[in-house]
This record gives structure tokens, sequence and C-alpha cells, in this order.
């Protein structure tokens, strides 16, 4: 077993037996006729709180407190356990009460942004590596522009060394479109072939009305369409890998309050 393995045995069998010791506890508390929801709250609000370490963690890089990676699967098994804390908390997957269910919506909601993040993060890094390169997120913007411009000097000097439009129009008509803006975004991300299956027929249908000289400036303008294809893979797999957590954060923060309120009145009450 190695490290990286050893440690995720580790968090996980901990939480596991944290799980364990305060669902018997509860229970104990229980027999005891006690309130058990005092001990299942209370080691929820716990655990939440391990949660928001994590973020502390991220803004905390200089200071060596283990690597990221071990953050992440800790945020990733305390995440489950949480969820588990919870079901117990409440005894049922749907509370009672409308408070509770904006509550329970609202857990629900952090879980599962969560739990597609985590997809998003070992999913789309291995895919980006598949693609051979690397392209900075906040270039690809001019990047593409850079792209259109060679385009078009391609386009000038094709009319003027052939004496002929008909390339030409085309990439006004129908090619332009394409470049001018990343593309199927949606598509890209669950791994479809739309933008290829664009390139081949769009690039197909006009090379029949090409002369020979006319299609070794389609065959180049077609390589900087496959290219612009890659970027637009990269622009969709890196804004959700970017993006995410703008939903998951503000989840995370308005479940916290409201989380901070329910405990409020619950010792107003008890008082």
């Amino acid at each position: 077993m190695n490290r990286d393995n050893f440690i995720i045995f580790f968090i996980s069998s901990l939480l596991l037996f944290c799980y364990l010791a305060i669902w018997f506890y509860a229970d104990y508390v229980k027999s005891n006729l006690g309130d058990p929801s005092v001990v299942t709250g209370y080691s929820l609000f716990v655990v939440i709180l391990l949660l928001f370490a994590f973020n502390l963690r991220k803004r905390l890089s200089f200071v060596p407190l283990l690597a990221a990676k071990y953050w992440t699967i800790f945020h990733i098994a305390a995440g489950t356990t949480g969820l588990l804390i919870y079901w117990l908390h409440t005894g049922s997957i749907w509370p009672q009460g409308l408070y509770e269910q904006i509550l329970g919506l609202l857990f629900y909601m952090v879980s599962f942004s969560g739990i597609v993040g985590v997809l998003f993060q070992r999913l789309y890094p291995k895919r980006l590596n598949e693609t051979g390169s690397e392209i900075i997120y906040e270039r690809i913007p001019d990047v593409i522009a850079e792209i259109r411009e060679k385009n078009e000097a391609l386009i000038l000097l094709c009319t003027s060394e052939t004496e002929k439009n008909t390339l030409a129009r085309h990439y006004i008509e129908t090619l332009d479109w394409f470049f001018l803006q990343p593309r199927y975004f949606f598509n890209h991300l669950w791994g479809g072939r739309k933008g290829t299956s664009w390139i081949e027929h769009h690039f197909t249908l006009v090379r029949r009305y090409l002369s020979q000289s006319e299609t070794d400036y389609l065959d180049e303008l077609k390589s900087y369409a496959v290219k612009k294809n890659q970027i637009d893979f990269h622009y969709a797999a890196q804004s959700i890998l970017k993006y995410w957590l703008f939903v998951h954060i503000p989840l995370s923060l308005s479940m916290f309050t409201f989380v901070l309120w329910h405990l409020l009145i619950v010792n107003i009450y008890a008082i």
C-alpha cells in the first residue's frame, strides 16, 4: 500500500470510527431518556466547521499543514460523514417543518455540488492532459483572436494567388461563425464530437467546389479549425473547474448561516 492509499484508508477509517461512536453514544443517550439530537446536532456542527477549515487551508497555502491533496481527501470523507450524521440527526431523509426543510435543501445542494465538483476534478484534468497541449485559461480569447487573424490573412492570400473567391465566400458565410468564439460548450463537457463533426462536414462540403490550388489553403484552414476545436474543449473544461466553486461556496455559506441560526434558536428554547 503506497502512501496516498494509506492516508485515504486512515482518514476514512478515522471518520467512520467517529461516526459509529456518535451513533452508539446517541443511542445510549436515548436509552437513558436523554435527547440524542443534542449529540448528533453538535457533532454535525463540528463536522461542518472542519469542512470550512478546508477553505481556510487553501487561503493559508504558504503554511506547511500537509499537502492540499490530503486536505481534499479529508474534505470528501468529512462531507460524506456529515451527510450520514445529518440523517442520524433528523431521523429521516427529509425533515419536517419549513425552516428544517429549507436547511435540509441547502444541505443536500451543498452535498450535491460537492460531489459534482469531485467528479469534475477527477475527470477533466485527465482529459485535458490527453489533449497533449496546455492552454492558459485567461489567454484563450487572445489565442482565438490570433487564429482568426491568421485565417483572414490566409483567405486574403488565397484570393490574391488563385484569383478565386469561393473559399473566401464559404469562410464569411459559414466558417467564420465557428472561429468567432468558443463553440459546443456542453457537448465538449460530456465528451461529444459535435465540433469535430461540424469541421468535417463543412470542410468536406466546400472541397468539391475548389480548384487544386485552393485546396492547399483549405487544408491549412482546417488545421486551424482542429486547433480551435481543441481550444474550445479547454475552455469548457477549465471553465467548469474554475467556476463550480462559485456555486458550491455561496451555497455552503448560506447553509452555515442557517445552521448558526438553528443553533441559536435551539439554545434559546433550551434556556
